[in-house]
């Protein structure tokens, strides 16, 4: 048998091939791709979780389109424990089949259906069930306890920590890392008060200017520490960028996890903010670009 064994899943997906009734379109986009295989590929984004022969997947889109994965492989193994290991690559969905394509040679292909309460059923080639898998539809920080006390220790009670799982597992498992996610999000708060970081320079020429129209109760605050603090605790979020992603100021994805702060109104400009933490040393800075 080979290494990666030919999975099929008996599946259940919205798709053209269901009903002509449907009115879906065959046009082509630019990448080669129909409108309803861009469909199917959206439906199916995700992080998963379960049991059987493929513990975790994430199926993730970065920001140029590209479709990658990242897996949980249970392998047999003479003696336990049997540790299952990480496998990457890409991926495509089309008309409820799944191919992961781990590297030039290796493809592992399903077919897939969605049950009750996002679980997905896999079979192999015999129609034998190997898995069951769990869409995790939570975001990551709303759960961690070392996300919490990081944001108690930075009196950063209001500021939201939320990132997408799926991006979180596949980097996770895609990239080197002596720093987890949980760990490098913790130190992204802290770092985001750093004296010597871009935002709170930015903070201080925002308390210079003395318009806080849209922070009307952080008026009162006449330090860039304090202020800072404030406009943090009012509606700000803090959130993971996608894989294969990088920033203006030269971090890139595979060395960092980044980490984009979300704010709604115009405190900083137009500026770009991100706080991007080393992988293997946690060594951590905020930076901006407009």
């Amino acid at each position: 048998m080979n290494t990666f064994s030919r999975f099929v899943l008996s599946a259940l997906m919205l798709g053209c091939a269901a009903s002509l009734s449907l009115g879906c379109s065959s046009e082509v986009d630019s990448n080669g791709s129909s409108e309803s295989e861009i469909r199917e590929s959206d439906l199916v984004l995700g992080s998963y979780a379960g049991t059987g022969e493929l513990t975790n997947l994430a199926l993730i889109k970065t920001e140029e389109n590209k479709q990658l994965f990242s897996a949980k492989q249970t392998v047999q193994c003479i003696k336990a424990p049997c540790n299952a290991i990480s496998i990457t690559g890409s991926w495509f969905a089309r008309s409820g089949a799944l191919k992961l394509y781990v590297n030039k040679t290796t493809v592992l292909e399903y077919k897939y259906s969605a049950l009750k309460n996002g679980t997905f059923r896999l079979k192999n080639a015999k129609g034998n069930v190997v898995a069951d898998l769990k869409k995790e539809d939570w975001l990551y920080g709303k759960n961690s306890p070392v996300i919490t006390k990081a944001l108690k220790a930075a009196k950063l009670d209001k500021l939201e920590v939320a990132s997408d799982p799926a991006q979180a597992f596949f980097q996770t498992n895609a990239y080197t890392n002596k720093i987890g996610y949980d760990d490098a999000a913790a130190i992204a708060v802290k770092t985001l008060q750093d004296t010597d970081g871009d935002l709170f320079n930015l903070t201080a020429e925002y308390l210079g200017d003395g318009d806080f129209e849209d922070h009307p109760t952080c008026s009162k605050n006449t330090t860039a520490a304090t202020l800072l603090r404030c406009l943090l605790n009012g509606g700000m979020t803090l959130r993971l960028d996608s894989a294969a992603s990088d920033i203006p100021t030269g971090e890139t994805s595979d060395a960092y996890w980044i980490f984009s702060l979300d704010y709604s109104n115009d405190e900083f400009g137009d500026h770009g903010i991100w706080v991007s933490v080393d992988r293997l040393t946690g060594a951590a800075r905020t930076s901006s670009f407009n």
